[in-house]
């Protein structure tokens, strides 16, 4: 579930945000970004540091809001 999240943030928020008038940071570079398939699933995989990369640039994109500490 958590990758099928991962895969459509990387693919529509870019788009999404493209006719906004606020700057949208860039995306991160996740080196360890790779295709995996888990019981027949296919999905993504990424190391625990992409992980946080990812994770600040989505609070800093959404502001935050999305995400309970």
């Amino acid at each position: 579930m958590l990758l099928s999240f991962v895969a459509a943030w990387l693919l529509m928020a870019p788009g999404c945000c493209s006719t906004s008038s606020t700057q949208v940071p860039t995306l991160p570079v996740l080196p360890s970004l790779q295709r995996a398939t888990l019981d027949g699933t296919p999905g993504l995989w990424m190391d625990s540091d992409d992980a946080g990369r990812l994770a600040i640039w989505i609070h800093d994109v959404t502001g935050g809001e999305s995400f309970r500490e």
